[in-house]
């Protein structure tokens, strides 16, 4: 089991990111992925829980309040 701990979602991502080259390759549906089992994520700050995109990406305002909803 991998455990991940970190202050902020940000460390949680980035973490998370660098974990998912090492998956298995499935293809669920036909569609080539990677599968990674047995991982916990704990966020010691919970109020850090926002996470930024990079500037490139474009975020919907009405699908953000949907989500919220």
């Amino acid at each position: 089991m991998t455990t991940f701990t970190a202050d902020s979602v940000a460390e949680l991502f980035t973490a998370a990111v660098t974990l998912v080259k090492s998956g298995a390759k499935v293809s669920p549906r036909g569609m080539p992925t990677r599968e990674v089992l047995a991982v916990t994520m704990h966020l010691s700050q919970p109020r850090a829980r926002l996470l930024y995109a990079p500037p490139a990406r474009v975020v919907n305002p009405a699908f953000a309040v949907a989500e919220t909803v």
